[in-house]
């Protein structure tokens, strides 16, 4: 897969075509602000998260949403997959609907999940059930 060129460069990419077209991404405007990643103890199927998804294409081209206001991530950052693996796994919307509970500026599924994460402007105060993996760090 395209996946691991883009962990070898450490830095953010803005990944077209199927992933391994990467150009450098200044996200430098997240720094000081904190992540929390939760990952539930089961994964998600890559062909049924795949099989539900129906490629568009946006109005509004990802690196101008992505270079946006932060406070307008939560409406014009969308991951295609969760509509489909939420169906499958209602606890990962729950996750969701936690992290944003919590005062998170922005939370998706990571890829085609199971880990969700949420990004916020300062150190949250969320508790997850102890079957979870959650890490939480400033960025």
């Amino acid at each position: 897969g395209s996946d691991p060129s883009f962990f070898v460069l450490g830095t953010p990419q803005l990944c077209t075509s199927r992933g391994e077209v990467m150009t450098p991404f200044d996200l430098s405007r997240l720094s000081g602000r904190w992540i929390v990643i939760v990952k539930p103890p089961f994964g998600v199927s890559t062909p049924q998260a795949y099989a539900g998804v129906q490629p568009q294409v946006p109005a509004t081209p990802l690196v101008e949403r992505l270079s946006g206001d932060l406070s307008t991530w939560r409406e014009s950052l969308t991951n295609d997959f969760e509509r489909t693996v939420f169906a499958l796994h209602s606890s990962l919307a729950d996750i969701k609907a936690q992290l944003y509970n919590a005062g998170a500026f922005y939370a998706s599924m990571s890829g085609s999940g199971s880990a969700m994460f949420g990004l916020f402007e300062h150190q949250p105060e969320i508790q997850f059930d102890d079957s979870l993996f959650v890490f939480e760090g400033r960025l």
